[in-house]
């Protein structure tokens, strides 16, 4: 998932021709999407929205953003257009959102395997 973000972030330094910038913001689109029923698969049944659904959602959010971003600059910038990463909201938007869900996700790895995993695995105490 983390490569698809990563795919989605270096659409912004592609050359500014709309068209291929769309062919890959919508298989990035279409790859996020087809996470969805693998990962229901993979986890147990639940009654609410998993965190993984959030965090693809919010993927997915993104590639808008840089559709957002293709067609404003297709349509304001010349044909030789270089991208300035520092000075385009979208990309830094998206930066950020990116590294914000690796570090949940590390984070609750993290937890999982100090904290979680030792809980559920403890011997459990007989009552008298």
């Amino acid at each position: 998932m983390w490569v698809l973000a990563f795919i989605n972030l270096m659409v912004y330094f592609q050359d500014n021709v709309l068209t291929q910038k769309l062919g890959v913001i919508t298989t990035v689109a279409v790859a996020y999407i087809a996470f969805i029923p693998f990962i229901k698969s993979a986890i147990p049944t639940t009654s609410g929205i998993k965190l993984m659904d959030i965090i693809i959602f919010v993927e997915v959010a993104m590639t808008f953003f840089n559709i957002f971003d293709a067609i404003f600059t297709f349509k304001n910038e010349p044909a030789t257009f270089v991208f300035d990463w520092k000075a385009n909201g979208w990309y830094l938007t998206t930066l950020i959102i990116d590294i914000i869900s690796v570090a949940v996700v590390l984070g609750l790895f993290v937890v999982h395997k100090v904290y979680w995993e030792r809980t559920y695995i403890a011997p459990k105490e007989q009552g008298k």
